[in-house]
């Protein structure tokens, strides 16, 4: 009867640890990737609101311009002028106008414009994930309503 463990017992616990380990980092990246991108589209619907409702306010006239790394927010008005920007996650890419998605729904514009009188101009821009999934934000007529739509 022995009262020790063997060295390859060791070696074979310290191998199945090192895998579960290394397992559970590449779910965990991958969880951190997606909640990054969610809080990029949460933040980009909660700004957008906040600069219509700005403008409606104070009669002013602002921008939306989506690049390849940031959205752009900039607003003028009797007040003067002001600008933020939106960096993207590493992991989201804007689909250019005219670029390949998964189905007929393309990028239709990159800047949008908004007006206290309530005109805007309407169209989609599509970003695809770290996972290569699509996510469609869509600026609705008339009043500049902002809706994401996945897949």
């Amino acid at each position: 009867m022995r009262r020790a463990f063997t060295l390859i017992e060791v070696i074979l616990a310290l191998a199945i640890f090192i895998i579960m380990s290394a397992a559970s980092l590449g779910v965990g990246r991958a969880i951190l990737v997606h909640e990054r991108e969610e809080q990029f589209f949460n933040q980009l619907i909660s700004d957008w609101n906040q600069l219509r409702q700005h403008i409606k306010a104070n009669d002013d006239k602002g921008w939306m311009t989506v690049t390849e790394r940031l959205v752009k927010f900039q607003e003028q008005g009797a007040l003067g002028a002001s600008s933020y920007a939106l960096a993207l996650p590493d992991s989201l890419r804007v689909v250019p106008i005219g670029g390949q998605t998964d189905g007929d729904v393309k990028t239709s514009k990159l800047q949008y414009k908004f007006f206290g009188t309530g005109a805007v101009d309407s169209g989609t821009v599509v970003f695809q994930r770290g996972s290569g999934k699509f996510v469609r934000v869509v600026v609705l007529m008339q009043w500049g309503v902002m809706v994401r739509k996945d897949g």
